[in-house]
């Protein structure tokens, strides 16, 4: 690339750039730039040209980058944080008045139990920002440093040089049944009765599942897995129409509880219980919109999350 087309190359240009080579389709790219398919082609035809390289080629649906658009992916994407932050620090929000598109990441849990009272809050104080939930990706770290998300709520992540990490809750493990399920005795059950019936399993469950059948082989005892689901949410669907019963986390249970025929009732097992984190980037620290939704988010975990015992105020 010689400087006169490096000059030539403007900001709705790089914009255009990076949306392709993260989206690697043109629609997908016009989509999230909010411009027309046809504004994305011509764009793409102008960087082609300015570049000297096909830059992504392939069918429209499933573009492939070439070397030379491998080679300025990463760097691109990083000017382009880098630039919004440095926009951002130090200049004063208005939620009312924003237009800004936050990116969450968040379980399934979280959509069910956080998310809507976000919502309520944002369509109250801003309500031309948008809200863009993903579940955890793969690598959240990388994720974070790219600017595909912005925020993580959820279980720790590995302490990594860049991250930012908060508490903000505490949750711990409950027992799901239907309403006049014969093992809940008085609001309680037994270790006996809870390893007797057949229970739904989510693949997902991560720790807390291992949690569970560990403590009941720590006891000579053992459950029957009736069902496994690949999602919370459907879980206490399964629970309300069956004798099946479902471990979960108490703050998913009681929004269960709202909505469907169900009883909570205190787990037989002694399993431990667990903090809920926001992390988040520290380039993100000092950014007026990103501190306001941040304290948003923060707020409405904690409302969600039981009181650890013991604690004040």
């Amino acid at each position: 690339m010689n400087v006169a087309n490096e000059s030539e190359l403007d900001l709705n240009l790089l914009l255009t750039l990076d949306a392709l080579l993260r989206e690697r389709s043109v629609t997908r790219a016009a989509r999230r730039l909010g411009v027309t398919q046809p504004a994305v082609s011509h764009r793409l035809r102008a960087l082609r040209e300015q570049l000297g390289d096909p830059l992504l080629v392939g069918s429209r649906r499933d573009l492939v980058l070439t070397e030379r658009a491998r080679a300025i992916a990463g760097p691109l994407a990083q000017a382009l944080i880098d630039a919004r932050a440095a926009l951002r620090a130090g200049s004063p929000f208005d939620p009312r008045s924003s237009e800004r598109v936050f990116r969450m990441s968040t379980s399934d849990l979280g959509e069910f139990v956080v998310v809507p009272r976000v919502l309520e809050v944002l369509r109250a104080e801003a309500p031309g920002v948008r809200l863009f939930i993903s579940p955890a990706p793969a690598d959240p770290a990388a994720s974070l440093a790219a600017g595909e998300i912005e925020l993580i709520v959820g279980p720790p992540l590995p302490p990594q040089a860049g991250l930012v990490r908060q508490v903000v809750g505490f949750d711990d493990l409950v027992v799901l049944a239907r309403e006049g399920h014969p093992a809940v005795r008085r609001g309680r059950m037994t270790v006996e009765a809870f390893a007797a019936q057949g229970h739904v399993q989510v693949s997902t469950g991560g720790l807390l599942v291992s949690a569970v059948d560990a403590a009941l082989e720590g006891m000579g005892m053992r459950r029957e897995v009736a069902i496994k689901v690949g999602h919370f949410v459907s879980a206490p669907f399964l629970v309300a129409r069956s004798d099946l019963l479902l471990s979960a986390s108490r703050s998913f249970a009681r929004e269960s509880c709202r909505h469907l025929p169900l009883v909570m009732v205190e787990h037989p097992l002694k399993i431990p219980g667990f903090d809920v984190l926001m992390t988040w980037h520290e380039r993100s620290q000092n950014d007026a919109s990103h501190a306001w939704f941040r304290a948003l988010a923060g707020r409405m975990t904690l409302a969600c999350m039981p009181r650890r015992k013991g604690a004040r105020g």
